[in-house]
């Protein structure tokens, strides 16, 4: 009976919504990412459409009368078989691939919307004689849902990378192990939940709105690890730019102490309070290089 009803509702989602849907609600000029939206849907449906053909009693080989489709730009046979439709549709998805990674995200759009609509005519022969009672059925949130998921696995990938660009990261207090346990299961959670959309709407909610938290936790820390990463390098940079030699030693000793602070700050992953301390060391170093000038300053009148 699951399997029955997960059936109808991916129908439904195919038959019912057009993919232009998708696109009209995306912003002009991102036709990279709708284009990456659509194909990971596309690739799903296909592997749904071709296993309902398998457990049904129409073979690959079965010729279906082909209705005029404008919409698609293809001049088809009056009849074809489901085999050859199937791997017409397909072929379109791959020249869809080919045009996304040529960066002509636009054409990959338009191809992927025709395999679509292929894949909507062989299901709609497949399912012909079954009931479609499913007027209150939430079209509209499968597809948002579709989109979201294929958009968060992308957001998700992205601060994977942006991690792993972080300078010195090993020196961080990153736990490295468990960010990546967090990653594996954001990651599993969006792929199962992609599926769980096309009959459970309000369960794939649920693991987007887990799998969104995750990520939001995730960034937080990547966030946090960039900042101190950014501060001790400031920190260095400010200090080897000091000869520590010619200050006070109780300017030298403050600023080691502060040094020493910081890396204490550092340990906690209490950014605020490293913010904090190197401010007070620019402060401090600044004051050792106009003591520092002075300095020279004197050793000059006394040579001269």
């Amino acid at each position: 009976m699951e399997a029955r009803k997960v059936s109808l509702i991916f129908l439904m989602i195919l038959l019912i919504s057009p993919v232009s849907q998708i696109i009209a609600e995306e912003e002009e000029g991102k036709h990279c990412e709708i284009a990456g939206s659509l194909l990971p849907i596309y690739f799903r449906a296909y592997d749904y459409v071709s296993s309902k053909v398998e457990s049904s009693n129409l073979s690959l080989e079965a010729n279906l009368s082909v209705p005029s489709m404008p919409n698609l730009g293809i001049n088809l046979s009056k009849t074809m078989s489901i085999g050859d439709l199937l791997n017409l549709s397909y072929s379109l998805a791959l020249q869809a691939n080919s045009s996304i990674g040529e960066g002509n995200c636009s054409q990959a759009s338009f191809l992927t919307k025709k395999a679509l609509n292929l894949l909507k005519f062989v299901l709609k022969e497949v399912h012909k004689n079954e009931p479609s009672n499913l007027t209150s059925t939430p079209i509209g949130s499968m597809i948002r849902l579709q989109v979201a998921f294929e958009r968060h696995k992308r957001l998700l990938f992205k601060l994977n990378l942006s991690l792993q660009k972080i300078k010195h990261l090993n020196e961080t207090n990153l736990n490295l192990s468990l960010f990546n346990q967090l990653y594996l299961n954001a990651s599993m959670m969006l792929d199962n939940g992609s599926m769980i959309a096309f009959y459970n709407t309000s369960e794939a909610a649920k693991m987007l709105a887990m799998a969104n938290k995750i990520r939001a936790e995730m960034k937080k820390e990547v966030v946090k690890c960039c900042q101190i990463a950014k501060a001790e390098e400031m920190l260095n940079k400010t200090l080897s730019k000091l000869n520590l030699t010619a200050i006070p030693e109780e300017l030298e000793s403050q600023i080691s102490n502060l040094t020493k602070e910081f890396n204490e700050a550092k340990a906690k992953g209490d950014v605020k309070k490293i913010k904090e301390i190197l401010r007070e060391v620019k402060k401090a170093a600044a004051n050792g290089k106009q003591l520092e000038a002075k300095g020279k300053g004197k050793t000059k009148q006394v040579e001269s």
